[in-house]
């Protein structure tokens, strides 16, 4: 029976440690930065481009998803023979598959993540805006802005309402 290294086990688990520290830094600055930009654009742009910044939060969400899926299926072995041909990009292939767990985590669960929930916050402040700036009509408008008639039955009718 192997004896376990204590000093191997206390490099694994400070290994560790330091990269969930790493990825809650990198989860920190990068959803800091995405909503941050996002929502100071989407806050003074028109209704065409608040779609265009969500369509691009979208698009990122998924090619960092493609990215982290590619790398995690991938096999190694095609690479290197690409590397001894000196195919261009072969050897930064080898590194991420190399390193396929740590992509895979930063791509699919951090920055696709991310780019989900950001982009819902963006959805959000897009249905925010088309409240605001198209004349929705008289039934959404009643159904949005008087939803109680009579204000849980406390207090009289809205004056809007017809008297059917």
């Amino acid at each position: 029976m192997a004896k376990t290294d204590p000093e191997a086990a206390r490099r694994q688990r400070h290994k560790t440690i330091r990269w969930v520290v790493t990825v809650f830094l990198i989860t920190v600055v990068i959803s800091g930065i995405i909503s941050l930009v996002s929502d100071e654009v989407m806050d003074s742009s028109s209704l065409p481009v608040a779609f265009l910044i969500l369509l691009a939060i979208v698009m990122v969400g998924i090619i960092f998803d493609i990215i982290g899926m590619a790398v995690a299926t991938a096999d190694e072995k095609p690479f290197h023979s690409m590397a001894a041909r000196k195919v261009p990009g072969s050897q930064e292939a080898i590194r991420l598959l190399r390193n396929a767990e740590r992509v895979s985590s930063i791509c699919n669960d951090v920055v696709g993540d991310i780019c989900g929930v950001v982009s819902g916050s963006a959805s959000a402040t897009i249905a925010a805006l088309i409240l605001t700036q198209v004349d929705v009509g008289w039934p959404l408008r009643r159904q949005f802005l008087h939803a109680d008639r009579s204000h849980g039955g406390q207090g009289a009718p809205c004056p809007e309402w017809p008297a059917w």
